[in-house]
């Protein structure tokens, strides 16, 4: 069975490049890309990938008009407050003209009836057929979808067709799927939130369950038990995880508060702080610098947005290892969870009715949902609760959570994860050939 993966952001996802490499070990593997994306790809793609450039799009009119339309009256998911936050993000890095129209179609899209499903949109689009397939027996691609007129062309022309949701927080924010692929996901609570978010029909979503945390796999089976801390001092961790330049500075002003409640409550210890890898501007954490009690865990980036095998170990290393985990929202916080660490959302930042904010970045769907609701004690409101969560840090009541997420998400190797997934594609592949 020849799989083809359609990819993006394939320099920041190591996890999808191990599961490709595994996936190869049983089947030969094509990767479709766009064209601005070829050479990221070959820089990256592991040893025996064949890459093909992806030429569906046309310039029609046709093509014009219903790209349009789809941008502002596009149906939404049911978490209507977190789409529009995301968008505001989104908005919130451009800069000049872009920023400009892209406030204006948010503004119209709020006008407008949202009506306009994915599904009718592949309908409408007018594909090339150029980019050859003939060869594929399925495919596999990834949220949020690389190409639309690529992925009209295989639920059009009925290709097996698996769709992998790669992240929490992307059934709540993100407007492409079509309930002609299946998907995969995490765990049962992302199943429901495809269901009741996206309108996804249950029979259409299987569990396998996150790429993601394949890497936890790996440490704890391969390099937990020899482990030590990388520091000669005890220290609480916080990661950084606001890509947003405008928001920096706020989530910076958090840090350096935490900073300084952890000195005068516990002088022993001292803040580490991993900055978020996708940054492009590390300046932005110069404040951090020159804070005495603030150590940054800067070590592990590339010259691109790729990290290493060991540096992942690393980071594990460190969660494992430290006193407690701070965070306003980020995977690293369901990461912790697997180890040893409690883990903690700061949500002191005051609420604003600028959608981009640190509040609303803390509050969005997936956080609210698994992290605050599923473990109050562990959701840090203000810094007198603060103060008192780092003097008794050791308290087991603060690891609560970490049962729930084992309990809630299956960890598994990248191989496991590989056999599983090319499964549900074959038993596509045969009931196509039936």
């Amino acid at each position: 069975m020849k799989i083809g993966f359609v990819v993006s952001f394939f320099d920041f996802r190591n996890d999808v490049r191990r599961l490709i490499t595994e996936v190869l070990r049983n089947h030969p593997v094509v990767l479709f890309t766009s064209p601005s994306q070829v050479q990221l790809i070959k820089d990256h793609a592991p040893a025996g990938c064949e890459i093909r450039i992806i030429q569906e799009r046309t310039n029609s009119l046709n093509g014009k008009f219903v790209r349009s339309r789809y941008r502002v009256a596009r149906a939404i998911p049911a978490s209507k407050q977190n789409f529009y936050l995301m968008e505001s993000f989104k908005t919130g890095r451009l800069t000049g003209k872009k920023k400009i129209v892209a406030e204006a179609v948010t503004k119209l899209h709020r006008f407008l009836p949202n009506n306009y499903d994915y599904d009718a949109y592949l309908n409408d689009l007018r594909y090339s057929g150029e980019t050859e397939l003939h060869d594929i027996d399925g495919f596999v691609c990834f949220t949020e979808i690389a190409d639309d007129y690529f992925m009209a062309r295989m639920v059009r022309e009925s290709f097996p067709l698996l769709t992998y949701v790669y992240s929490w927080d992307h059934p709540c924010k993100h407007t492409r799927f079509s309930r002609r692929s299946d998907h995969l996901a995490w765990n049962e609570g992302i199943k429901e939130d495809l269901i009741e978010l996206q309108y996804i029909p249950e029979d259409k979503i299987k569990i396998t369950g996150a790429s993601q945390f394949c890497y936890i796999h790996e440490y704890l089976h391969q390099y937990r038990e020899e482990s030590s801390s990388m520091f000669d001092f005890k220290y609480v961790y916080f990661g950084c995880a606001i890509g947003i330049e405008t928001l920096v500075p706020d989530e910076v002003d958090q840090i350096i508060k935490l900073a300084d409640t952890l000195q005068a409550t516990r002088p022993d210890l001292k803040l580490v702080v991993r900055p978020y890898p996708p940054l492009k501007n590390w300046s932005l954490y110069d404040r951090l610098y020159a804070h005495p009690a603030v150590v940054m865990d800067d070590d592990f980036r590339r010259k691109d947005r790729a990290v290493s095998q060991s540096s992942l170990m690393e980071k594990f290393i460190k969660l494992d290892h430290a006193e407690a985990f701070f965070h306003l929202g980020t995977t690293l916080g369901l990461e912790c969870c697997f180890l040893s660490t409690p883990s903690f959302i700061l949500d002191t930042s005051s609420a604003s009715r600028d959608h981009v904010s640190v509040y609303n970045f803390t509050h969005q769907y997936q956080n609210d949902k698994y992290l605050m609701a599923a473990a109050p004690e562990n959701h840090c409101k203000d810094w007198k609760q603060a103060a008192s969560i780092l003097a008794d840090t050791s308290n087991p009541r603060y690891l609560r959570l970490n049962a729930l997420v084992r309990k809630n998400n299956k960890i598994q190797s990248f191989q496991d994860l590989a056999i599983a997934l090319s499964g549900f594609l074959e038993s596509q592949v045969k009931r196509r050939g039936e």
